[in-house]
């Protein structure tokens, strides 16, 4: 059993000896640093961007996106689905949006002499959340945009340019059928070829003035994540099918795992291979405390023989080398912490990415608890050869 005062005195010593031996072990440090830090920019920046992503659907192509309309098969929906059908749907776990949608091809849009075949489309404000809309000009439709009386409008890319040309058509006046609405905004970034040709009213004017979008019979939900967007589509067919009893097989639910898993695959790849650079890091500063308290070992053969001789136990001198290891691999680990969250804070900064406190606070913790392991771990074989040194041969080791 080692007394207090003994182990006080052996973890001094050890604290003295890597301070006498810091440029020897500095390299080890920086290795283990180099490795720390990797692991916890992968793990806080990776969980970020996997985020990111999950919001911005254009990356992921659809991935978290459910559409729901109706079946092609007998026994079809009765003609409709409601708003209290969206409300039932809003109130599913880890469902971000839900919008009914309203569509009719083939209407006429004029504006001057210019006329065009379009899509017409009727949104509410959170059909925007499941495309990740933006505009290259002007705005989206908003929430005051919905009153009665007010007829606002915002139009695909190529809409826009073959009606307006390469002029600014933010607040200039198109005919569709009998009314007459204000462009408001041009629709940018990555869309479909139908989104390109469409224009986008208010749901509540589209519902009002035109009798073929009066029946919601499209639904389009974005899930939070991709990894929940199998259970939402049961979720979401479940809740459906309890509301229409007997129109069971009219109603499609949809999903595409085959973009979760292209998604979930890439990430995968990307995080491995970030993961093996880090471990490839700290297993080469495993070896380096391994090798080094070995090499110690051997050099203090006298240094050992004489503490056994004044009275030091084979448990005190186990002891004393397995701290020294100890003291290393924790200092490489707080330096790693240390810039690894300094990393992690400017890479976010830079591209705008959330860092989540708990994953960091967890990556940080485990850091510093699996290196403390590590280095108790690596230090121990030299430790155990230190501890059975003869102290009369040691003392005439040459």
């Amino acid at each position: 059993m080692i007394s207090s005062v003994a182990l006080q005195d052996v973890l001094a010593s050890s604290w003295r000896m890597v301070l006498r031996n810091r440029r020897r072990y500095k390299f080890v440090i920086a290795s283990l640093a180099t490795g720390v830090l990797g692991f916890i920019v992968t793990v806080n920046i990776g969980d970020s961007v996997q985020k990111k992503m999950g919001d911005h659907l254009t990356l992921l192509g659809g991935a978290t996106i459910i559409d729901v309309d109706r079946s092609d098969l007998n026994n079809l929906h009765p003609g409709e689905y409601t708003l209290e059908d969206v409300r039932r749907l809003r109130r599913i776990p880890y469902v971000v949006a839900v919008a009914p949608v309203v569509s009719d091809q083939g209407i006429v849009a004029r504006f001057g002499d210019q006329s065009l075949n379009i899509r017409l489309t009727g949104v509410d404000p959170s059909y925007w959340n499941t495309i990740m809309a933006r505009c290259q000009t002007g705005r989206l439709l908003g929430a005051s945009d919905y009153a009665p009386g007010r007829a606002f409008c915002v139009l695909g890319e190529h809409v826009g340019r073959d009606l307006f040309g390469d002029a600014d058509c933010v607040g200039a006046k198109i005919q569709i059928a009998h009314l007459v609405f204000e462009v408001v905004g041009v629709l940018g970034g990555i869309q479909g070829a139908d989104t390109r040709r469409t224009v986008f009213i208010p749901l509540t004017t589209a519902r009002r003035h035109f009798t073929n979008l009066y029946s919601i019979q499209e639904l389009r939900i974005r899930v939070k994540h991709w990894d929940h967007v199998g259970s939402t589509a049961a979720s979401v067919s479940q809740v459906l099918r309890s509301a229409y009893p007997g129109f069971e097989k009219g109603i499609r639910v949809r999903h595409y795992p085959e973009r979760v898993n292209r998604v979930r695959d890439s990430i995968f790849l990307i995080k491995t291979l970030s993961y093996l650079a880090s471990f490839t890091a700290v297993l080469i500063g495993v070896f380096g405390v391994a090798y080094l308290m070995l090499a110690s070992v051997i050099m203090r053969t006298k240094e050992i023989g004489l503490r056994k001789a004044l009275g030091a136990t084979d448990s005190l001198v186990r002891v004393q080398f397995l701290m020294e290891g100890l003291i290393v691999s924790t200092a490489g680990t707080v330096v790693g912490i240390a810039g690894g969250l300094l990393s992690c804070l400017v890479l976010g900064a830079a591209a705008g990415l959330d860092l989540d406190p708990d994953v960091v606070l967890w990556s940080s913790l485990g850091s510093l608890s699996l290196m403390m392991v590590v280095g108790l771990i690596a230090a121990y074989q030299p430790a155990s050869r230190a501890s059975r040194v003869h102290p009369a041969r040691a003392i005439r080791f040459h």
